[in-house]
């Protein structure tokens, strides 16, 4: 298998080097370059031939860019901008909350509020899920602290692998660990993701105030109908989770800390200087980064928590396609390519209830091959921002949010490595592949419909 990849990634580097260096497009020499790096990565994201990493791929993309004499100032545009420098520290949040063992004592104490029932499970997962996206974007560390319970419950209920019972209690900390947190900016990666892609004169005017008040319906709505399907269609009956359980994780935690009190503390406060951005007028990195230096100065992070406290592969890559639509555009490639796609979307635009469901529908087939998140097509549908909202009045943030329900999606495993990480962490006792597909269309539908009915929100607030 890992030879046919090598072959087709061979055949497609060739075939960029050949466009390149034929120049057969209507482009610049560096228009040229720039779709050629760009098609250089596609089978490197998709395919990883000798299991090379992300960070391998945008580093080929780049050097690329830079032979084809892309200006450095664009070709690392990704690395200067303020989201980049939202998502280091917002990461390191993450770490935090795993290093002190907030994350898991705030699970706990959630849990043991509500009744161990499938209902009041159900209601803890949530709480827990949301409270932990207000201290960090990183899905990572959320499902690495709620998984792990999850596990602990499925075993002291000795419920079968992969049985209904099983797949539910899964299911519902995969969801609250996932969903809820794409409704503001600094609940999940894709907010400053997504801010960092837009092209710079529109992503000037997204605040974490704006984008937060865009998404918030849609993805709650998301979140009630998932939620709501598995209560209602996939609630297993008589299962009541022992108290002793609980109790002895509660145990194993021992007394709170003083890390962990200072760490809440900062933590909250953080959050609360994101919402008050309208009133006192910071933007969200210089908050970060004060956060982050914070945290270095009490010494709850240290020097030697810099190279593990975050996954720097994820970062370089994301580095680099934090940089993509700027580059498209400053190469001509969005230009050349605006009149094909203004005559592709002109029979949809008419009406958002029309544009979304479509778009929505096109950009969740592309994901069973855009397995990097979602990025490459997220970049260049962004990229196609300022078309979009000049010929047909689409706003910004309804790309973003439609760019956010696509960077979830998650059908088979290898689509969302949040999906993997999380079956991972219960080993395998969860759900199947075959359960995980199901939720994964009923994530589809349950999506489109709250985007749909979204747009009367979005028509309230003056995007749409």
């Amino acid at each position: 298998m890992n030879r046919v990849k090598w072959l087709v990634t061979a055949v497609i580097w060739i075939a960029a080097l050949s466009l390149a260096i034929a120049a057969p497009l209507p482009l610049s020499s560096a228009g040229h370059w720039a779709l050629a790096g760009f098609l250089a990565a596609l089978p490197v994201l998709i395919l990883r031939p000798g299991s090379i990493p992300l960070a391998g791929a945008g580093i080929l993309m780049m050097s690329i860019f830079l032979l084809g004499s892309v200006p450095p100032e664009v070709v690392f545009h990704g690395f200067t901008s303020s989201a980049f420098w939202t998502l280091v520290p917002a990461l390191f949040f993450g770490h935090v909350l795993a290093k002190t063992g907030l994350g898991r004592r705030l699970a706990f104490y959630v849990i043991g509020v509500f009744h161990p029932t499938p209902l009041g499970m159900t209601l803890a997962w949530l709480c827990i899920g949301v409270i932990l996206s207000l201290f960090t974007p990183s899905m990572t560390v959320r499902v690495s602290i709620m998984m792990p319970i999850a596990l602990n419950v499925i075993t002291a209920l000795r419920l079968s692998p992969r049985s209904a019972e099983s797949a539910y209690i899964g299911f519902l900390a995969f969801i609250g660990a996932t969903v809820p947190g794409n409704g503001w900016y600094t609940g999940t990666l894709t907010g400053p993701i997504v801010h960092g892609m837009l092209p710079a004169a529109i992503a000037e005017t997204v605040t974490w105030t704006s984008y937060s008040r865009a998404l918030i319906v849609p993805f709650l709505l998301i979140t009630v109908l998932l939620l709501g399907y598995l209560i209602l269609l996939r609630r297993p009956r008589g299962i009541h989770v022992p108290e002793e359980t609980l109790a002895e994780g509660r145990r194993q935690l021992g007394p709170i800390s003083k890390q962990e009190i200072a760490s809440a503390v900062i933590l909250t406060s953080a959050f609360l200087a994101f919402v008050t951005i309208p009133w006192h007028h910071m933007s969200t990195a210089p908050i970060c980064l004060a956060v982050l230096f914070i945290f270095f100065a009490l010494g709850i992070l240290k020097a030697e928590d810099i190279p593990v406290g975050i996954n720097w592969e994820l970062i370089i890559f994301l580095g680099a396609v934090l940089a993509l639509p700027t580059v498209l555009t400053e190469t001509g490639i969005v230009a050349w390519l605006e009149p094909s796609v203004k005559q592709m979307l002109t029979p949809l635009a008419s009406s958002l209830f029309i544009f979304v469901p479509v778009v929505m529908v096109c950009l969740y087939l592309v994901r069973f091959l855009d397995v990097a998140y979602g990025l490459a097509s997220m970049g260049l549908m962004l990229a196609f921002t300022p078309m979009l909202q000049a010929e047909f009045g689409i706003h910004p943030l309804v790309i973003a949010a439609i760019s956010a329900s696509v960077g979830l999606f998650f059908c088979l495993h290898y689509m969302s490595p949040f999906a993997l990480i999380s079956n991972s962490l219960l080993e395998e006792q969860g759900w199947s592949q075959g359960q995980l597909a199901r939720l994964g269309v009923v994530y589809v539908v349950v999506s489109i419909i709250s985007f749909v009915i979204s747009i009367f929100y979005w028509r309230a607030i003056g995007i749409a």
